[in-house]
């Protein structure tokens, strides 16, 4: 008899955001003014689909068309910088301060809370990513490879494609964040966080990376 392995419970009880939730949460940036070291967070969450563990302490490196931010993975995958689009550069132009995980779990609470949402048990930041993934999978025309690479999985969980399919990380990265899901919002919502947040108001060097951006063809 063909043993059916039974998934545990936090495999069955995986909640994930809906796009228009992600929206919402990225739109609250500018409506609720959230702290700078919150939105930077969603905004790696929302692009990337970072775990909570790669979100307690944020590497970025601002240079140009080389900018990017390092996200330091877990279970395994590749520690692989990821680049950021010049017209999300502002974004990342504030200072950086270290979370805990705790730290995160109470930034997520407190965006769901003002949102008014009776979310289900168990969501939390890894109800983005899954959002993330998701979105990226049904909603491009981005295949599994390069699907895996921009999350920084292990080849591994693609099979043997990855042996014989070789494909630049860098062009793969840089279509998939051409059709991003949630690329489109935070590009609306750059000038508005400079214009309207007192933290960036006040950030000379994201005010200088926003006047850049404006100048700079995209």
């Amino acid at each position: 008899m063909t043993r059916v392995k039974v998934p545990n419970p936090d495999q069955l009880n995986q909640p994930m955001l809906t796009h228009d939730q992600i929206e919402e949460l990225i739109v609250s940036t500018v409506i609720d003014k959230l702290p700078v070291n919150w939105i930077v967070r969603l905004a790696i969450s929302t692009l990337y689909g970072a775990r909570v563990s790669e979100l307690t302490d944020v590497t970025v490196h601002l240079d140009g068309k080389d900018s990017c931010v390092l996200i330091k993975t877990r279970k395994g995958g590749e520690r692989r910088q990821q680049p950021i689009p010049a017209t999300l550069l502002p974004l990342f132009g504030v200072e950086i301060n270290p979370m805990t995980i705790s730290g995160l779990y109470y930034a997520f609470r407190s965006m769901s809370d003002k949102m008014g949402w009776n979310l289900p048990e168990r969501s939390g930041w890894h109800s983005i990513r899954r959002r993330c993934v998701t979105d990226i999978y049904t909603g491009t025309n981005c295949k599994d490879i390069p699907i895996a690479k921009f999350f920084r999985w292990r080849m591994a969980s693609v099979g043997q494609l990855p042996t014989y399919v070789k494909i630049p990380t860098e062009t793969s990265d840089a279509d998939i964040l051409k059709q991003h899901p949630f690329l489109e919002i935070w590009e609306t919502l750059v000038p508005l966080l400079m214009e309207f947040h007192p933290e960036y108001i006040r950030c000379n060097k994201a005010q200088e990376l926003y006047r850049h951006t404006l100048k700079t063809p995209v």
